[in-house]
């Protein structure tokens, strides 16, 4: 059982990234998919969730395919807090609007 608590005390750093990271890409995941019910409750169209559906997830389609090789070059605690920054910064702006009443569907 010592061998197993030692583990877990060498991995911390790596477990607490691991959380961290599975945190952000399930607010992300929830936003997107809050977003997507929000459009739906404007404007009634199908055609148009289907549309921020599609355009919420094909930059993770698409990057994907980039992310390795750049990942690979750059270093990846900076390249980590610039995406997430982002991605908080953006949040962050769609709840200011939201709130404000002057969220449109066409800053989604």
């Amino acid at each position: 059982m010592e061998k197993y608590k030692n583990t877990l005390w060498e991995m911390r750093t790596f477990l607490l990234l691991w959380v961290t990271q599975s945190f952000s890409g399930l607010g992300s995941t929830m936003t997107s998919y809050a977003l997507v019910i929000w459009s739906y409750t404007q404007r009634g169209s199908a055609l148009m969730t289907a549309l921020l559906m599609v355009s919420s997830y094909a930059p993770y389609v698409l990057l994907s395919i980039f992310a390795g090789a750049l990942s690979d070059k750059w270093n990846k605690k900076i390249t980590m807090l610039v995406c997430d920054t982002i991605a908080a910064l953006t949040t962050v702006v769609m709840l200011v609007l939201l709130q404000r009443g002057m969220l449109e569907i066409w800053h989604l």
